[in-house]
C-alpha cells in the first residue's frame, strides 16, 4: 500500500506480553495517528531485564515512546522493506500520564507485524455492529485488540484463554481442534456473539463468551470459519476518550 502523506510523528505504544512481547500503537482519529498497528518485538537483553525486574503481580501498565518516525514505514505491504527497528524510552505507566522512565535509548527489534491498518478519519461508528476484535498471539498466550473502525470508538487489549473442547464449525458441529496449540502470528478477526460494538459491551475479565472467527481456518481440522468459547483473563489496556 502506498501512503500519500507524511506520517512522521511521536507514535506512543502500549508494551505487553509475557513470553513474546508486543507493541500496540495508541491511535487517535487525526493525522498521522490514525493507524492500528500491532508489532511483535525483541526488546534486547538489557531492557528486557529492566522490564522483568520491575514487573509485579498484577503487572502494571507499560508504554514505549519511540523517537519520531514515519509510522507508514512499518507497513509490510508498503512497496519496500518495512522498518525493522525503533529506538525510544520505556515507561512504567502511560508516558503522557505521569509514567516513570525505566530505560532510555532502548532499541526495539521488530520480528513480526501481526496487524497494520490505516483507518479513515471520517465516517461514523456503526453501533449495531457485532463486537469485533483482532486476535493474535502464540500457544498459551493469546490476545484480542479491539477492531477500531470509525469515530467514536475505543482502544482495548485483553488476554484470553480459548476453552478446550469448544471449537465448532459454523454448522455447530464439534471439530476437536486442540486450542492449546492455536498460533495466530497474523491477526485474525474475532466477532463476539450477541454483543454490539460499544464500550459498555466490551469484554471484561471473568467474561466467558462464544466467538466466531469468520475468515480463519481452524488450524488442525481445517474448518473454514469456526466458533469457540473464550475466557477473558485480563484487561491490559482501555482508552475511550482519545477516540471520541
Amino acid at each position: 500500500m502506498t501512503h500519500d502523506h507524511d506520517t512522521t510523528g511521536i507514535h506512543g505504544m502500549l508494551l505487553f506480553g509475557e513470553g513474546a512481547l508486543y507493541l500496540s500503537h495508541l491511535p487517535m482519529f487525526h493525522h498521522p495517528h490514525n493507524f492500528h498497528v500491532l508489532l511483535e518485538i525483541d526488546l534486547g537483553a538489557a531492557a528486557r531485564g529492566v522490564l522483568d525486574a520491575d514487573r509485579k503481580d498484577p503487572a502494571p501498565l507499560y508504554t514505549f515512546l519511540p523517537d519520531a518516525f514515519p509510522i507508514a514505514g512499518l507497513d509490510p505491504a508498503g512497496g519496500g522493506p518495512a522498518r525493522d527497528t525503533l529506538r525510544g524510552t520505556l515507561f512504567r505507566g502511560h508516558f503522557e500520564r505521569r509514567g516513570t522512565r525505566l530505560a532510555e535509548d532502548v532499541e526495539v527489534r521488530i520480528t513480526n507485524t501481526p496487524r497494520f491498518h490505516e483507518f479513515p478519519m471520517s465516517g461514523s461508528h456503526a453501533f449495531d455492529r457485532t463486537l469485533t476484535y483482532q486476535g493474535f498471539g502464540h500457544p498459551g498466550e493469546l490476545y484480542l485488540a479491539h477492531d477500531i473502525t470509525a469515530r467514536p470508538d475505543f482502544d482495548q487489549v485483553v488476554r484470553v484463554r480459548p476453552v478446550p473442547g469448544s471449537v465448532r464449525n459454523q454448522a455447530g458441529m464439534a471439530v476437536g481442534d486442540d486450542v492449546t496449540l492455536f498460533d495466530f502470528p497474523q491477526a485474525q478477526q474475532v466477532r463476539v456473539i450477541e454483543r454490539t460494538d460499544v464500550p459498555g459491551q466490551r469484554l471484561l475479565p471473568g467474561d466467558s463468551v462464544e466467538a466466531l472467527l469468520p475468515m480463519t481456518a481452524a488450524p488442525f481440522s481445517g474448518a473454514h470459519g469456526f466458533l469457540m468459547a473464550l475466557e477473558v483473563r485480563e484487561e491490559l489496556y482501555l482508552e475511550i476518550g482519545e477516540l471520541t
